[in-house]
């Protein structure tokens, strides 16, 4: 019940700074860690981009690349009768000579698919292609500008719906394979395409907060760089180098991957341009239609925040197994909660890892948390009950014998006046043959309650034996050590416990013996318990209801 109780409340506090969005950049840095891990895949033989390099617009000599020389790279493509050409570089204005040949590509070319820019500032798509000829290129970037979603469609008031260019690029292609997409339900906007059901993400899904999903997002699910797909040059096909049928029946993206124009973005696997983020949502879509090549998935937050509740309870149970014992030594309770806290975050980080495997976006950061605060809350919840087991008398809840010994050791060890005082009931076995052991029981209580009364915080109040009690004082000399004993008798007294059998008084009285001495490098520890233990049966000696200081035995007072 007190794993379940720590469990939910530190899921609660894990759910409520997860709701403030101060994990939301460090989950999306963990997900691009799950991309990186990830085993490589294989390079995508239905798409070939046509790259323009820094080497290329050298060549050309210009950017944008001239009218003449983009209608002669569309016609020497289209001579190897590809299923797509998508043209990933705006045209809304004529680039020198030949916009007449463009112009002619264009009408000519049914399957070219171009794009234009929808957010401010706007760029209007190529005037001569057709309503279906015609995506938008805009990429959605994270709060830490980054790619890692794409906008397959988007809502623009009083406009129709409009596709993505790589969206569009997909359905075309996959058209062509007999795949339509099928809208399952208009409220969640599920959409079938082949294999694969699409879903919207929410704004408040996996490790995103409060985001901004207008149109219809998903996650993309990287392939990789420009390696995990077939690439050239555009010089190459402009001077005829292309392999043959390297275009046929494929789909050929055509796009700039130079450093030097403004289409570069931070992405999960390192940066890519613009084609390549295009290239691997178009081989998302297509993959996912025609083998079911899974999406990465994101959760709803109730089922995040039930997700949370069990690593929660994870870490509040098997905390308890883990750390069994610490007793009353901080240094074994730390490096046992440490190596807990290790053990319990690897196996959340590595179940995290696999979930991400099999498709699906869960969480790290806020379930970690909520198992560290479980683990940590249920360890100093049951720490605090070992201490009280292992290091207190269960009696009179006072230090037991153990706890003394570890406090004097420790106290020793550092310089200083340490003072040792040694209490006895008096004449507690015969309290106990008259009044019963439920009495001495009793007794022994309120006599550990009195001596801790007076000592306070200023020392170490222990159970030493049976009826015997043991105070270790600190930066105590003799004098003051005396006082305190001075004023253990008197309280003792003041309980006034009825003794009548005690030839000492017709009350409960205690003996006490006390030392005082100063730490040095040849000090004994031993000697210093044998001296208390020497004062106090001189007290009892001398008629008890007494203290006597080791250092004047014959001291009656």
């Amino acid at each position: 019940m007190t794993s379940v109780l720590i469990g939910s409340g530190t899921a609660f506090v894990a759910i409520l700074v997860s709701l403030t969005g101060i994990l939301q950049v460090p989950e999306l840095i963990f997900l691009d860690l799950w991309f990186k891990l990830r085993p490589p895949e294989t390079i995508d033989s239905r798409i070939v981009v046509v790259t323009i390099n820094e080497a290329d617009i050298t060549t050309l000599k210009q950017w944008p690349i001239p009218d003449r020389d983009l209608a002669q790279l569309i016609e020497k493509i289209k001579q190897q009768e590809p299923s797509i050409i998508g043209l990933d570089i705006y045209r809304n204005l004529p680039v020198m000579a030949g916009r007449q040949e463009l112009k002619k590509v264009f009408i000519s070319t049914p399957n070219l698919i171009g794009i234009e820019k929808l957010v401010a500032p706007s760029i209007a798509p190529p005037s001569n292609l057709v309503e279906r000829q015609i995506s938008f290129a805009d990429i959605v970037l994270d709060p830490d500008n980054e790619v890692r979603r794409g906008l397959l469609f988007a809502n623009l008031p009083n406009q129709p719906v409009k596709t993505g260019f790589a969206t569009k690029v997909a359905l075309q292609y996959l058209y062509q394979k007999g795949i339509r997409p099928k809208l399952l339900n208009d409220k969640t906007r599920r959409i079938q395409l082949g294999k694969v059901i699409f879903e919207p993400l929410n704004s408040n899904d996996s490790g995103y907060i409060n985001q901004d999903v207008g149109g219809y997002q998903i996650l993309i699910n990287f392939r990789g760089g420009k390696d995990q797909f077939l690439s050239i040059p555009i010089t190459k096909v402009l001077n005829d180098q292309v392999p043959s049928g390297l275009f046929r029946d494929r789909i050929v993206l055509i796009g700039t991957t130079a450093e030097s124009i403004p289409d570069n973005f931070k992405v999960p696997f390192s940066g890519a341009m613009g084609i390549i983020i295009h290239a691997n949502l178009t081989s998302q879509i297509i993959n996912a239609g025609l083998e079911g090549r899974p999406f990465i998935r994101t959760v709803q937050s109730a089922w995040i925040w039930i997700w949370i509740w069990i690593w929660a309870l994870i870490g509040a149970t098997l905390s308890l197994k883990f750390i069994r014992f610490s007793f009353c030594d901080q240094k074994i309770y730390l490096y046992r909660l440490e190596t807990s806290i290790f053990f319990q975050g690897s196996c959340l980080l590595i179940t995290h890892y696999l979930i991400f495997l099999n498709g699906f976006w869960v969480p790290v950061l806020s379930s970690l948390l909520a198992n560290i605060l479980a683990t940590i809350v249920t360890n100093s919840h049951h720490n605090k009950r070992l201490r009280i087991q292992a290091c207190f008398d269960e009696l009179t809840q006072i230090s037991n014998r153990r706890h003394f010994d570890e406090v004097l050791q420790k106290s020793v060890s550092k310089k200083g006046n340490i003072a040792l005082i040694f209490c006895d009931v008096d004449y507690f076995k015969v309290y106990n043959d008259t009044y019963g052991h439920q009495a001495g029981d009793k007794c022994l209580i309120q006599v550990a309650a009195a001596i801790s009364a007076v000592v306070l915080k200023s020392g170490v109040v222990a159970r030493y034996g049976g009826e015997e009690f043991a105070i270790i004082l600190p930066n105590t000399d003799l004098a003051k050590a005396t006082q305190i004993a001075e004023k253990i008798l008197k309280q003792v007294r003041s309980l006034n416990i009825p003794h009548i059998n005690s030839t000492a008084r017709s009350f409960v009285t205690i003996s006490c013996g006390v030392v005082s001495t100063k730490t040095s490098s040849n000090f004994l520890l031993s000697d210093l318990i044998l001296k208390a233990d020497k004062a106090l049966y001189m007290a009892k000696n001398q008629g008890r209801d007494r203290f006597v200081a080791y250092t004047d035995l014959t001291d009656d007072r």
